[in-house]
């Protein structure tokens, strides 16, 4: 699903923040 896809994209983001 999507989302699954926007919550993987999200935690990448948090590591890189």
């Amino acid at each position: 699903k999507v989302q699954s896809l926007v919550e993987e994209r999200f935690q990448e983001i948090e590591v890189q923040t």
